[in-house]
């Protein structure tokens, strides 16, 4: 027997806790936050390694939570940004707020990537990551980290992306890094054109930031540099080819690393300055397909959406990113039409 929905903020703080929160920081960013990271090791398994928290506890705590929040009356939205921080987050000058921040996107940006698939035991599920869960995620992350004319709610100072909040707690430079990466993929996840032009400017102050610091320039940002010209130059097919070849392992590419130095697990080092210009050319090569098409051709079908004659092109000239079934992509079309949702998880039996 289903549990009774939630109908009340308290229903859902049962189940989305401080410890949820932090154990979603712990699983995307389980890395070293007092002594210098790889990048090389956290790019490489972005695509293909494995959870860092146990998948059974993971899923016990984080499908709850998304089940709870999908069954809330009047959601997405009725979540609105200052309700999920009133109700979830500690006050913004609490040392702990960063994490928790942090956490509550990862739960709605990362957490139905993890969970809600299109290969489950509810297929109709992957509808919910980018036509529910991602109408939550990105008013709030504009909430935490934008100012008040792009619907922010915070002052620079007490946004949880900001160094001096995580250096305060002995927080290195390259984990802070991964962090504004963390909270700067919800912006590049979303399809809105206001959105786009967020996420290149955040992207752009993440990386004027390292620059900075490190003295360095991003290599990238030369209009010549090879990998650019290859993924970015008038090309839709820069993004899924840049992880095809991640998975791949062929990017990053060895040879550019620091010469002869490893971790201690035998991986090539590359440094945050390094790493963190791959991964902002990682973000910067999705918006080529915004800019072409207006939204991802890829999610047409979980999204319940017919494709244009040029995304059909689109989809049959990369292998990245398949096609759903044929009778699976009918029912998502035929929710939308219906002007309805099948519940998360699948209808009760």
């Amino acid at each position: 027997m289903a549990a009774p929905a939630p109908t009340t903020m308290d229903d859902l703080k049962a189940v989305i806790t401080p410890e949820l929160l932090q154990l979603m920081v712990t699983n995307h960013l389980g890395h070293p936050r007092t002594s210098p990271l790889n990048y090389y090791a956290f790019i490489t398994s972005m695509f293909t390694g494995g959870p860092a928290v146990d998948p059974a506890l993971l899923h016990s705590k984080v499908w709850p939570a998304l089940l709870a929040i999908s069954r809330f009356p009047g959601a997405p939205a009725s979540l609105t940004p200052s309700l999920l921080a009133e109700t979830f987050l500690p006050p913004p000058e609490d040392p702990t707020f960063p994490d928790q921040a942090l956490g509550l996107i990862l739960l709605l940006d990362q957490g139905p990537r993890t969970f809600c698939k299109a290969s489950g035991d509810a297929p109709t599920d992957v509808r919910y990551t980018d036509g529910f869960f991602a109408h939550i995620a990105l008013p709030l992350a504009r909430w935490l980290l934008l100012d008040e004319a792009q619907g922010g709610g915070l002052s620079e100072p007490s946004r949880p992306n900001s160094w001096a909040r995580w250096e305060s707690r002995g927080v290195t430079p390259d984990y802070y890094v991964l962090v504004r990466f963390m909270f700067g993929a919800v912006l590049v996840h979303a399809e809105e054109a206001s959105a786009r032009a967020q996420a290149r400017a955040y992207t752009e102050a993440a990386r004027r930031w390292v620059e900075e610091r490190y003295g360095v320039t991003d290599p990238f940002r030369d209009a010549g540099n090879p990998l650019r010209q290859e993924l970015m130059e008038n090309d839709l097919y820069g993004f899924p080819r840049m992880v095809t070849a991640m998975v791949k392992g062929e990017l990053p590419d060895k040879k550019g690393l620091e010469e002869g130095k490893v971790n201690e697990d035998g991986k090539p080092w590359m440094g945050v300055a390094q790493g963190f210009f791959f991964l902002a050319l990682l973000f910067d090569v999705h918006l080529p397909l915004l800019e072409g098409f207006g939204r991802y051709p890829y999610r047409n079908g979980a999204m319940g959406r017919v494709h244009t004659p040029e995304e059909v092109a689109w989809m049959a000239g990369q292998d990245m990113f398949k096609e759903l079934p044929d009778e699976l992509r009918a029912r998502l079309r035929e929710d939308v039409e219906a002007g309805k949702w099948t519940p998360l998880g699948g209808e009760p039996s």
